[in-house]
């Protein structure tokens, strides 16, 4: 396994921490293989019953990192994460703190519970990068705070910060510092490692109805996620992105 998840796995609770803080735990090619055999595994392991995802350094994730992604921006690693999140069975935790960006803010949509700390933030900046969303964000997001919301969130790519986002549902919870987020965050997960594992699984299966659209419109986001990638324009805002970065 890549170092830059640490992976635990203890009392019925398997924790997967992105720890890549030096560019706030952005994702590379490596680390989404990593999550998504973890997870896959953790479906057939009668001892796990939770699935608790955080960052190290005091950040969520950033996002793809940039560096990898322009290397290999057809890499399946990325769809393998997705679908283990997207389809896993267990319930999955996400204590969000610092910033969530991208495929970090995309994700939580996958997530059963999200706990986060004050001022996170929170972004979807697709647009901007002359790219759609992915995770079937473009599907999961309006059912979850409303067309219009979902419209002002990802054309405009507005950053918004932990309070807003538990107004309008995107959060469970909101902690009152990053340290009660762990403590609240783990308090949960022990809770829910309590439950009779069987039906635990059947009842998230059962909330989640829609689990074919959403592997639909995430093939279909991919899509036309790999059309745009081809385009002088969004490799020109790209490549403008990685200049500024090696300055």
């Amino acid at each position: 396994m890549s170092e830059k998840i640490i992976v635990n796995k203890e009392d019925g609770i398997l924790r997967l921490v992105f720890n890549n803080p030096e560019k706030k735990n952005a994702l590379t090619s490596i680390m989404y293989s990593s999550l998504a055999q973890k997870i896959s595994e953790a479906e057939s392991d009668l001892s796990i019953k939770v699935i608790i995802l955080s960052g190290a350094g005091g950040n969520f994730s950033s996002g793809n990192d940039l560096f990898d992604f322009i290397n290999d921006p057809f890499n399946p690693s990325v769809i393998s994460f997705l679908e283990s999140l997207s389809s896993s069975n267990l319930p999955i935790i996400a204590m969000v703190s610092g910033v969530a960006v991208g495929i970090g803010a995309t994700m939580l949509l996958h997530c059963d519970f999200v706990y986060a700390a004050p001022e996170t933030y929170f972004s979807f900046p697709f647009i901007d990068l002359g790219l759609v969303p992915e995770a079937a964000a473009s599907l999961l997001l309006p059912k979850l705070v409303g067309h219009k919301k979902a419209s002002e969130l990802l054309m405009l790519g507005r950053p918004f910060y932990s309070e807003e986002a538990l107004k309008i549902g995107f959060i469970s919870k909101l902690c009152s510092s990053e340290n009660t987020l762990f403590d609240e965050g783990d308090k949960l997960a022990q809770i829910l490692a309590t439950k009779p594992r069987d039906s635990l699984l059947f009842t998230k299966r059962l909330l989640c109805t829609e689990e074919e659209a959403v592997s639909d419109r995430m093939t279909r986001e991919h899509q036309i996620f790999r059309d745009l990638l081809g385009k002088k324009e969004t490799q020109g805002i790209i490549s403008g992105l990685l200049g500024k970065k090696k300055k």
